[in-house]
């Protein structure tokens, strides 16, 4: 008739000692029973009047005709602070005509048997054996903790619920973990919010009921607020889902969040629309932002210390791996205004604009700003980048280090710094900012400058590159800035210049490079510095420093080993983190040259190979050696020994009957020169000497990050396959080019790219270089003369090139291209000259190259065409001198006396099936169809597509309609040429 017992288990789980109660169980065959033992009856009057369909080894209550809100409960004395989990094995209802009508939960009670809390779950209807379980912690006066079985349907209702294990379990006290999921039709809170299924549908509510330690997991989503988000106990506030960000949308009321916890945490949320006298974004009085987007806010008070239209970050606040963008403060710091003892690292600050100082940043006191990334912020006043201001007393001990700060205009002094006080700014780099007044990269005041680069930095007073009042500037590198006085360097009032170099700056009147007041009572300091005219001073030289691409010394720079040691030099690293002192010496400028490699023919072979006498016989046993930043000098000689592969290998993928198999072994390119790690490689006397042969077996040279290659000839390289492949460096069978690699002053020919998908000569990525080379009958498929993604190609020859696809003198996806002459290459298919799909061609002679269609120059998807000529190419098909595909913008260019073999269009045949093609201040004339000379028919332009062709301001015929266009002949000086 009755199946009851009760049993205690101790478990031990994850650490932990945890304490399970079996709960008394009871089940019903007939109607007399009265109650359940061990259970407590609120409507003993309607339980069991009739007799259960029971199912075997199951227990349960059959109700008949029960009120509504009846429940059965037992009472267990609490077990201190603990949570608890009440939960059932095998549970299910049945009988009844509504679903979800008996509920399970969670009670806590005081000693008064005042209810504390309560969590509740729904039981499913025909669902046999479902496990449910509630978890949530005790409050911290509980002295009872009640289990509950209610049924809610209505009144009168007959039906029964099984289940065949019900337990309570304690544990000791683990903050819980709350859940966010945005609101829908779907969604239904239920307190305390602890699963996914009775998640909160704001933020705030979770918050409210979390304490110290709690986790609260937020699915994304947008959360649109009307009132800031409080953050006050030590909770991490996270978005779960890897993809996406939640977003909390101020909606143009409210500042989005306000954190009052030093160990609150707040990750990956994207943070817009607030709106607040400071700080729209976040206020935070402590605590962590990491991994967050914080966009489009709005500060708008104007008064004393308002400010930070991002973020306002009080002492104690971190930011950590954020991107501030496009926030606005009518007040300082249009991204952040940060208060003494802040945190900033890893962070992009762009597009913020502040009407006061401190476009991106308004930084003070002793704050820490390192490894950021300031860039196209603005301001009227002072700091487009940062403003770090005050006096050296309030100020002291702030530090930026490790940041880049690219692109930001002040209106004032400035333009991507302005820094006062006793603030360390090291081993930054400044590069194309604007200050309309002073300081165009820095203007620092009572400062220490450190171990930087300013280069392209512009001002409309002094100072292109700094302006320098008090303070020192250290150890910096400072080149191509601009002024309308003292184009580099403007330094006054006490000033420290040493072991730096002021050169190639530019200024409308005065000194180019730098230049002092001469009114000052106290005049500035220059000591073991390069620059022209000559600094006052000890151990000043006015020499031509000899600098690399990256600004670096060159191996024989006179500026090497030519400053004077100091003692923070000690531990110091140099720009790119090397070592600041070699043997106790130190370099002028931001770099420190690493040792020489000696290589040979005639060497010894005796690593680590520092003298010609025991110089390395192949280059790479050299490389091999050396160390980051290390100079290897290669003398005359052909070098076809010494190869190495890239780690990792590719794996060699064949076709069968059954399918595609992988071989058990890599398929390794072999290099006849490979850097791992940043090393300059450069010949002694040039390419025509100085010879690396890949012999038809290897591929000449493979440079990491970072790496340079000056002065050789790279012939004979090959990069093969076995049936198909996969990896990266299928491509560049004379170069592979690394990002951030350089290829200066080299001949790179007869090189071979045996396979479908890479190029004979040379491939360059991401931001590489490849300047001052000539490429000449270098064969492949994708690109034969070069193959660049991301690259930039400056004042190179390419000639010869083959190509059995596209771009038989170059293939390039988002590439830069300038200042090159393109010549004689053929290509099977678009662009004989140039495939370019986006990226920039500009600047460059394109002629004589053939191909199916685009002879000279193919533009597809996209791309800038500027300032070139396209002549005497060759269309098989079409267009001999430049087909558009789907977009591209040709501007300034002239495209004359090109042919097209089969189609009418031989200047120029314009596609726009997907976007615009414009045409602005071009020449396109005397572009003939027809197969041999006897039957050329002028026809200049085709166009299709459903976007527009756009022409403006441009000579052709006929005129293609636009305005400013005219078919007059335009009456070259030598047509010839």
């Amino acid at each position: 008739m009755r199946n009851f017992f009760l049993s205690a288990l101790f478990v031990l789980f994850a650490g932990y000692s945890t304490q399970a109660n079996l709960l008394t169980n009871g089940s019903f065959e007939a109607g007399f029973e009265t109650n359940i033992p061990g259970w407590t009856l609120t409507d003993a009057d309607h339980i069991a009047v009739a007799p259960s369909a029971r199912y075997l080894g199951s227990n349960g209550i059959v109700m008949k005709g029960w009120t509504s809100g009846g429940r059965i409960y037992q009472d267990i004395p609490a077990a201190g602070v603990s949570n608890y989990t009440f939960r059932a094995f095998g549970m299910w209802s049945n009988g009844f005509s509504s679903n979800y009508v008996v509920q399970m939960s969670l009670e806590f009670f005081s000693a008064e048997a005042t209810q504390l809390q309560a969590s509740a779950k729904r039981v499913s209807r025909d669902a046999p054996w479902y496990h449910y379980s509630i978890t949530a912690p005790s409050p911290s006066n509980t002295a009872v903790v009640r289990v509950a079985l209610s049924f809610l349907g209505p009144s009168g209702t007959n039906g029964g619920v099984n289940w065949d294990q019900l337990y309570l379990a304690s544990a000791p006290f683990m903050p819980p973990t709350y859940y966010v999921c945005p609101a829908s039709p779907y969604a239904t809170p239920v307190f305390p919010y602890t699963g996914w299924d009775e998640a909160a549908t704001n933020i705030q509510d979770a918050l409210d009921v979390a304490s110290d330690g709690s986790v609260i997991r937020v699915r994304a989503g947008l959360y649109q607020i009307t009132s800031s988000i409080r953050i006050t106990n030590a909770v991490t506030v996270y978005c779960v889902d890897w993809n996406a960000n939640a977003t909390v949308d101020g909606q143009g009321l409210t500042r989005c969040f306000e954190i009052e916890n030093s160990n609150a945490v707040v990750e990956k949320f994207v943070i817009k629309g607030g709106f607040a006298d400071q700080g729209a974004g976040g206020l935070c009085r402590g605590g962590t932002l990491r991994n967050c987007v914080i966009a489009g806010n709005r500060a708008v008070g104007q008064g004393v210390g308002d400010g930070g239209g991002g973020l306002w970050l009080l002492g104690g606040s971190t930011l950590d791996s954020c991107i501030v963008s496009k926030n606005s403060s009518a007040g300082m710091g249009g991204g952040i205004q940060a208060e003494s003892g802040v945190v900033i690292s890893n962070c992009t600050l762009t597009g913020n604009v502040a009407s006061n100082d401190g476009g991106g940043l308004y930084a003070s006191g002793t704050a820490t700003v390192e490894n950021c990334v300031f860039g196209d912020n603005r301001t009227a006043r002072d700091g487009g980048g940062i403003c770090w201001s005050g006096s050296a007393e309030t100020h002291a001990g702030g530090l930026m280090k490790a940041c880049r700060i690219l692109g930001n205009v002040a209106l004032n002094d400035g333009g991507g710094a302005y820094v006062a006080g006793a603030v360390e700014v090291d081993r930054c780099v400044l590069s194309d900012n604007k200050a309309d007044r002073h300081g165009g990269g820095v203007y620092a005041h009572s400062s220490k400058f450190r171990n930087g680069l300013l280069f392209k930095n512009t001002s409309g007073g002094r100072g292109g590159g700094a302006f320098l009042t008090a303070g020192s500037l250290e150890s910096c590198t400072i080149v191509e800035n601009r002024a309308d006085l003292h184009g580099g360097l403007s330094v006054c009032s006490s000033a420290l210049v040493l072991n730096c170099i002021v050169y190639d700056n530019t200024a409308a009147i005065g000194s180019a490079n730098w230049g002092a007041s001469d009114s000052d009572p106290d005049p500035a300091t220059f000591s073991y510095t390069c620059s022209m005219p000559l600094m006052p001073g000890v151990g000043n030289i006015d020499v031509n420093p000899g600098l690399r691409p990256d600004y670096a010394p060159s191996w024989n720079s006179p500026c090497v080993n030519a400053g004077l040691g100091q003692a923070w030099m000690t531990q110091a690293m140099d720009l790119r983190d090397s070592p600041r002192l070699r043997l106790d010496l130190v370099d002028m400028g931001a770099y420190e040259i690493g040792k020489l490699r000696y290589v040979s023919p005639s060497g010894s072979h005796e690593a680590p190979f520092l003298t010609w006498a025991t110089a390395a016989t192949n280059i790479q046993s050299a490389v091999d050696v050396a160390e980051a930043w290390d100079n290897v000098l290669v003398t005359n000689g052909v070098y076809r020994t010494g190869t190495r592969v890239a780690p990792g290998g590719i794996f060699v993928f064949l076709p069968s009957h059954a399918g595609t198999v992988v071989i058990d072994h890599p398929y390794m390119q072999t290099n006849r020169v490979f850097t791992e790690q940043p090393v300059y490689i450069q010949s002694v006397n040039g390419p025509s000497v100085t010879i690396v042969d890949g012999d038809g077996t290897a591929r000449c040279a493979y440079l990491g990050v970072g790496s340079e290659l000056i002065g050789f000839t790279l012939r004979h390289g090959w990069v093969d396959y076995f049936g198909y492949r996969s990896g990266s460096d299928l491509t560049g069978a004379g170069a592979y080019l690394s990002e951030r690699s350089a290829m200066l002053d080299c001949i790179v020919e007869s090189n071979t790219c045996n396979n479908t998908s890479g190029s004979g000569g040379a491939a360059c990525y991401d931001g590489s270089l490849i300047e001052r080379c000539v490429f000449r009958s270098n064969r492949g498929a994708v690109g034969g003369n070069v193959f660049c993604v991301g690259g930039i190609l400056r004042n190179c020859l390419l000639i010869e090139g083959q190509s059995t696809g596209s771009g038989g003198g170059i293939y390039s996806t988002g590439g830069t291209i300038q200042e090159c002459t393109i010549e004689s290459n053929r290509a099977a298919y678009d662009g004989g000259g140039v495939f370019c799909s986006g990226g920039i061609v500009e600047r460059c002679r394109i002629m004589n190259n053939t191909a199916s269609e685009g002879g000279n120059v193919s533009l597809w998807y996209g791309g800038v065409l500027r300032d070139c000529l396209l002549t005497k190419g060759v269309g098989r098909r079409s267009a001999g001198g430049l087909v558009c595909y789907s977009g591209g913008d040709v501007q300034n260019c002239t495209i004359t006396d090109n042919r097209s073999q089969w189609e009418s269009s031989a200047g120029v045949k314009a596609y726009s099936w997907d976007s615009a093609v414009r045409f602005q201040n071009c020449i396109v004339c005397n572009n003939y169809f027809g197969t041999n000379d006897q039957n050329l028919v002028e026809w200049n332009w085709a166009q299709s597509g459903t976007n527009p062709v756009t022409w403006s301001s441009s000579c052709t015929t006929p005129n293609p309609g636009g305005s400013g266009n005219i078919t007059n002949g335009p009456l070259f000086m030598d047509p010839a040429r």
